[in-house]
């Protein structure tokens, strides 16, 4: 039940009086709001079981940039004050925000605004991965400080088509293998493009957004608006899994004993006990993501 308060009233209030002068019969507001209330907590118990493992596994994902992110200030809570180490941490940071927050979405049935959310959180893992390897860009990133020098920012030197391109020097540059390089880029490509229309909607987005597939008979369309279980939210997670996976498989070499960086110097301290659950996080997902490779 949702909680009462004094604004509440009031709006109940206003809600009753228009009603009256519009000739209507009194109705309560809160009648949508039960409906939604209802409707997402259904989304919740039965979506958790129809969208594994791919929920599950995401968790996992979220538990260790978590850890990533703590340990990369010792567990403090303010950022580090040096700035080669500063942006990784609130990147990472960032990018566990916006990871919990689709998988929220998903869990309720909000394909679409998981979707956009996805989109930030794949921009952010891939600039972390970019800074990783080039820490000067991270230093750039930092002194972005206001509105200007931000977008100049992304438009000269993070925009998507740099960072894919920076990834792909990346994946060259740590050995995959060219056919690899180009099936990864064509994946990124094509993921991409539905997470933008996500953002920027179509008639069909918008349309699909209102609306949502049931969990047994799929070709059965419902009311979207109050979310509601949805199959639909299976590539959102599996998306998020395999990129956050890739994103591992590609800054562990930095963050790795021997590594020059600076990130690597804060984890590799024997006191650093998140640094190890960010070790066991990711191998956990590794192996997790591997396994269910084939699962759709």
């Amino acid at each position: 039940m949702h909680p009462s308060s004094a604004v509440e009233d009031e709006l109940d209030a206003l809600w009753a009086a228009n009603q009256a002068r519009l000739g209507l019969s009194p109705s309560r507001r809160t009648l949508l709001r039960q409906v939604r209330l209802e409707t997402q907590q259904t989304a919740q118990t039965q979506g958790f079981a129809a969208l594994q493992p791919w929920l599950s596994i995401f968790e996992v994902a979220i538990d260790w940039l978590t850890n990533l992110h703590l340990a990369l200030n010792e567990g403090k809570t303010g950022p580090p004050t040096d700035p080669e180490a500063q942006a990784p941490w609130a990147i990472i940071g960032a990018a566990t925000v916006f990871g919990q927050a689709l998988q929220n979405s998903c869990l309720l049935g909000f394909d679409t605004p998981a979707k956009a959310q996805l989109r930030t959180y794949v921009e952010a893992l891939l600039l972390c991965t970019a800074i990783l390897h080039d820490e000067s860009l991270g230093v750039a990133y930092c002194c972005a400080s206001n509105d200007e020098t931000v977008k100049n920012f992304w438009h000269k030197q993070a925009s998507p088509k740099r960072l894919h391109m920076r990834i792909i020097e990346i994946e060259k540059k740590l050995g995959f293998p060219p056919a690899i390089v180009e099936g990864l880029m064509e994946w990124r490509r094509r993921e991409y493009e539905v997470l933008s229309q996500s953002s920027h909607l179509s008639i069909l987005g918008a349309t699909m957004t209102c609306l949502r597939p049931e969990l047994n008979t799929p070709e059965t369309l419902r009311l979207g608006i109050f979310g509601g279980p949805t199959l639909n939210s299976r590539r959102t997670l599996q998306y998020a899994v395999g990129i956050s996976y890739h994103f591992g498989r590609l800054i562990s070499g930095q963050l790795a004993a021997g590594s020059s960086s600076r990130s690597a110097a804060r984890l590799q301290k024997e006191s650093n006990l998140t640094a190890r659950l960010a070790e066991t996080g990711f191998a956990v997902l590794s192996e997790a993501t591997t396994r269910h490779a084939s699962d759709t």
